[in-house]
């Protein structure tokens, strides 16, 4: 029945359970109960609680009503050998649960788990007894960041994850003073798993992608000036914090110093002496808020781990890239100080239109100190304290991984593990991409790549066409050459054949117009010395030429068979003609812009004859003067 009214399912295993449960604790003062988480621990002893209550109430015999008749100490949380053994150790035979040291409390102070309770108990004010309600009427939204950062104990277990537990599932805590119960209302919790809230270490945003885009490759042209620009586009976006990893004198405080130089940064360093603790580190971030905001002035935080004297830095440095705020920073007797602070405030906080209440103040000095801080965590690889905070993601990451892959196994699910500021890069260039409009761009190349790589299918399918054509093309080269060679062969044994055939027909050929030729030249001959007395007289030859014409005849060769001589008698109309050449025929022929055809060849053939260039030009010069006129 008290199953079903607490809406769960009656089986019975869990029947049983409860019933055991029962058994037990009537034969044993303490009872544990063991199991892994969701194995219905808390939903055994608490439906065993219901039962005996409404037993008592119907009246049933032997049954006692649980609270305030029988009072039942609950202790929920991880256990460990310790654990156990000290719960043995304090149960005494007069049934009074006591320490070792005589004091009766089960809670142990933990420094972790004391400051997430301070933090949350700050917020909160007392209404009644035990009760404690949001200050000021308001709703308090807890943000757990990163579930895995607490360090765990000596068994395993993180004992400020086990505080938030039992406060999600009980609804109170101790008061570690009193040791007792505290009700904190009105309050949700959000846990925010594996992931740092934007403002934190190495935080990559489109802002930063858009700096390194607008690089020219004349100045960032090495890896050294890429790494620069990179710094400066960090340090220059707002809430933009950095962790440099490096040997000690690696240049991690000198870049970083020269980059505050560069965008105008304070720089902020605290000095650690040997008396050098919490409450001075405490002070020296009083100095930094007031540096960042109140003055407005834009700050670089420059931090080093050889500075970590208490490991509660690391948590306060946290908390400032976290949210901003450094828990109980101001006590609550310093809460006047908090005042002047904020009073510097004012007159900027009207200007913004602030309400100038002191949680409003405050609320804005935590801006003003978020927007101008830039803190920069310089730490070498070497040493535990680097182990130590690497060996916390490694760990839980490898955990996950193991759990996903189980998740696979048993559930067919697949659990993907994507790094945060892998998508800390998509989504940025989302946002780059919606307020650049690259939707169409980005079709353009999708097209683009599609034809890119439709055409290298076409060009690789035509590749082994063609390697397949370029064997046939050898292959008939090879044929065509066999072929070649055997016609070259027939047609020389042709050749060789047709030439002797025609040799005899040509010496035959060529006696016969060899006698022919020699008969018509006597002929000639003959008839020639006949007319030559005649034509001498009539033409009145020189005696010097007729001399020459009998004894110097001119002989011509016609390429590349006939040889013909001539005797100079012939050439004797030429010589007449140009015997009546005179000076007006001269300037004549030389005021020929363009001259005849027949004139132009006659030039031609005289320039020839005297070893110039035979064109018409050559030939107006030549003529032009007066020693070369007679050679002409």
């Amino acid at each position: 029945m008290e199953l079903r009214r607490s809406c769960l399912q009656v089986t019975p295993f869990t029947v049983t359970k409860v019933i055991q449960l029962y058994e037990t604790k009537n034969s044993l003062h303490s009872s544990m109960l063991v199991g892994k988480t969701g194995s219905a621990k808390s939903v055994t002893w608490r439906t065993l609680q219901q039962a005996l209550t409404a037993l008592n109430q119907k009246g049933e015999p032997g049954f006692n009503q649980v609270q305030p008749d029988e009072k039942w100490i609950v202790f929920d949380g991880p256990v460990d050998a310790l654990w156990i053994e000290s719960m043995n150790s304090v149960m005494d035979d007069n049934k009074v649960l006591t320490l070792i040291n005589g004091e009766r409390i089960s809670m142990p102070e933990e420094m972790t788990s004391n400051n997430i309770q301070a933090i949350i108990e700050s917020r909160t004010e007392k209404r009644t007894k035990g009760v404690f309600f949001p200050a000021g009427g308001k709703q308090m939204l807890c943000f757990l960041d990163d579930l895995n950062m607490p360090a765990h104990d000596l068994f395993g277990s993180q004992p400020p994850l086990e505080l938030m537990r039992f406060w999600i599932d009980y609804g109170f805590w101790y008061d570690r003073q009193k040791q007792t119960p505290k009700y904190v209302k009105e309050s949700q919790i959000k846990s925010i798993f594996g992931t740092m809230i934007n403002q934190k270490l190495l935080l990559f945003n489109e802002e930063v992608f858009q700096g390194l885009l607008r690089a020219h490759p004349d100045y960032q042209d090495t890896q050294n000036g890429i790494t620069r620009l990179w710094i400066h586009e960090c340090f220059s976006q707002l809430r933009g914090n950095m962790l440099l990893i490096g040997i000690g004198g690696s240049g991690r405080q000198s870049l970083s110093t020269m980059a505050a130089f560069i965008c105008e940064y304070q720089v902020f360093q605290v000095e650690v002496t040997k008396q050098y603790r919490k409450q001075e580190f405490r002070e020296d971030i009083k100095k930094l808020y007031r540096l960042a905001g109140v003055d407005n002035k834009p700050t670089m935080f420059l931090f080093n781990d050889t500075q970590i004297v208490d490991e509660s830095f690391l948590e306060d440095i946290n908390n400032i890239l976290s949210s901003g705020e450094v828990p109980n920073l101001y006590k609550q007797d310093e809460f006047v100080e908090v005042c002047v602070v904020c009073n510097a405030l004012s007159e900027f906080a009207r200007k913004d239109k602030v309400a100038e209440t002191p949680d409003s103040l405050f609320s804005y000095l935590i801006e003003r100190v978020r927007n101008n801080l830039h803190i920069v965590f310089c730490m070498s690889p070497v040493g535990e304290l680097f182990r130590k905070v690497a060996s916390i993601f490694v760990t839980t990451h490898q955990s996950v991984a193991q759990v996903s892959q189980r998740m696979k196994v048993e559930l067919k699910r697949n659990n993907y593990v994507t790094p945060t500021n892998y998508l800390e890069l998509v989504s940025g260039y989302k946002k780059y991409a919606a307020s650049h409009k690259l939707g169409e761009q980005v079709s353009k190349l999708r097209n683009g790549l599609f034809k890119i790589s439709d055409t290298r299918e076409k060009v690789e399918a035509m590749t082994l066409d063609l390697e397949e054509a370029k064997k046939q093309v050898v292959e008939f080269q090879k044929q065509c050459d066999q072929y070649l060679s055997s016609i070259l062969k027939q047609k020389g044994e042709a050749d060789e054949q047709q030439r002797v055939s025609r040799v005899g027909e040509n010496s035959k050929k060529i006696r016969a117009e060899e006698l022919q030729c020699k008969a018509m030249a006597e002929n000639a001959q003959m008839e020639l010395d006949k007319a030559l007395p005649a034509l001498e007289e009539a033409l009145k030859v020189p005696s010097f030429l007729t001399a020459l014409i009998h004894r110097a005849p001119i002989t011509f060769v016609a390429k590349p068979l006939f040889i013909f001589t001539l005797p100079l008698i012939y050439f004797t109309p030429f010589y007449q003609a140009l015997e009546s050449l005179n000076k007006k025929d001269m300037t004549e022929i030389k005021s020929y812009g363009r001259p005849p055809a027949l004139v132009e060849t006659v030039m031609h053939a005289v320039m020839t004859l005297l070893g110039k260039e035979p064109t018409w030009a050559e030939a107006k010069r030549q003529l032009g003067e007066r020693q070369q006129q007679g050679k002409i």
